[in-house]
């Protein structure tokens, strides 16, 4: 999991630098297209930030399982008392033990 985290940070990362590098060594006309590839290298940085829940939540069961308890609990703050509650309550459960099951 840490080399897919570390390897998506490179790949999202290394556009940013490369421009960066490449605007102070070699003189770069300013134009739509560098503009255009200026915005699209940052927002790979800001993808990165989004892309690591989903890493974390493909690679690891407990990251996963906890994710779940803690979706549920928010959900459960947020229906108190209604029929809504009764209803994610057994899919918390098979989840929880679903766990369990494929973890061993």
């Amino acid at each position: 999991m840490l080399v897919a985290v570390v390897l998506m940070f490179a790949v999202c990362y290394f556009p940013v630098h490369f421009l960066s590098i490449l605007r102070y060594t070699v003189d770069i006309p300013q134009n739509d297209t560098t503009a255009a590839l200026s915005m699209m290298s940052h927002w790979l940085c800001y993808a990165n930030s989004a892309v690591n829940p989903l890493i974390y939540n493909f690679m690891s069961g407990r990251y996963s399982v906890h994710y779940c308890i803690n979706r549920y609990s928010i959900l459960k703050k947020m229906h108190c008392g209604t029929t809504k509650n009764e209803r994610t309550e057994p899919l918390f459960s098979s989840l929880v033990i679903g766990y369990h099951i494929f973890s061993r």
